[in-house]
């Protein structure tokens, strides 16, 4: 198998390869370059992007966000205390709100990232500052829907599969100054 990048996060190359399959994974790699060499997240979904088309790129790039949390959760399962009793006996919104702060914190320790939380006009709102998933990248719309995929599998496995719809209202990739993240306190019923 080609070897993996050494920049891009365990759990996130387990979610493309589950997603891509070993045989996807291993064309997307020889795609972008030399084997051995260093690739961002940000330039494996814009090769992924021009691969399989941009509407196609971003869903396989959502799904493998999806596919990522389960990775996520295990290898950060310390830091994060989603499955701990104090987490799981809290009230729905506020198990949800307490993991989205813990899924940013976590993020913020272990990659650099810059996110942060907030809540207003009945939302909740991820803000990233320096985004690893649009970083380079230009683009008429959105593109980090490997993010969007991500809290969207959060929020239905700890709500019992139920469905919370989030937006990516800003982006970097698009000229903004941050990408942010609105994250409906309501599933779709």
């Amino acid at each position: 198998m080609t070897s993996t990048p050494q920049s891009l996060p365990d759990f996130a190359r387990k979610g493309l390869i589950e997603i891509l399959g070993d045989a996807g994974w291993e064309k997307l790699c020889r795609s972008l370059g030399a084997e051995g060499e260093v690739f961002a997240l940000s330039r494996i979904l814009t090769t992924l992007r021009g691969e399989y088309g941009e509407n196609a790129g971003l869903g396989l790039a959502q799904r493998a966000g999806g596919a990522s949390f389960k990775y996520f959760q295990t290898q950060f399962s310390d830091q994060l205390k989603l499955t701990s009793l104090e987490m799981r006996t809290r009230p729905l919104h506020a198990r949800l709100r307490e993991g989205l702060k813990s899924m940013a914190a976590c993020l913020n320790r272990e990659f650099g990232m810059d996110l942060t939380f907030e809540e207003r006009a009945g939302d909740w709102f991820l803000k990233v500052k320096d985004c690893a998933e649009c970083t380079g990248s230009e683009s008429q719309g959105p593109v980090c829907y490997f993010t969007v995929g991500l809290i969207q599998e959060y929020l239905g496995w700890s709500a019992g599969s139920k469905f919370y719809p989030v937006e990516e209202t800003a982006c970097i990739a698009r000229g903004d100054a941050s990408c942010e993240f609105r994250i409906s306190r309501e599933p779709i019923d």
